[in-house]
């Protein structure tokens, strides 16, 4: 009996651990967003698209903890994004909004992708507007810096 819960603790144990390396290093960085666009939508109205070749948006990405990274976008955002590493995708994790301007943004599906020496940049949020919910999808590239 003994010998059988001393198994168990090591296997609860183990099940804790980070499954390899972390995987987060490749990521950690600024990174200027160099090509893409965002689109922006409210129902009602016509959608925003904005070139980001032009825009001047950074990344600010770093570690937090183990496969685990923080996004910060700027200028205008104030809302770190979790993300969870896997190989050369980092996906957001579920569940994460952000609070700012008066306005709570739901973050939606959201990746990075590195290949190359470039990253991939995904981001969908959403938020509520007078009853309604807006969108705005982002996709481009970014380059170190």
């Amino acid at each position: 009996m003994g010998a059988r819960i001393s198994k168990l603790m090591l296997l609860l144990m183990l099940s804790g651990c980070p499954s390899g390396p972390d995987q987060t290093a490749s990521f950690v960085g600024t990174w200027a967003v160099t090509s893409g666009k965002s689109i922006s939508t409210c129902p009602g109205s016509q959608p925003v698209e904005r070139d980001l070749s032009t825009a001047g948006e950074m990344l600010t990405i770093t570690g937090a903890g183990s496969q685990q990274l923080l996004v910060n976008v700027s200028p205008g955002a104030a809302c770190p994004t979790r993300f969870s590493v896997a190989g050369d995708l980092a996906s957001a994790d579920s569940g994460q909004s952000c609070s700012g301007a008066g306005v709570t943004s739901n973050i939606l599906d959201s990746t990075l992708t590195l290949s190359g020496g470039m990253l991939s940049v995904s981001y969908d949020t959403s938020w509520p507007v007078n009853g309604m919910t807006c969108t705005l999808v982002l996709t481009g590239v970014a380059t170190r810096r």
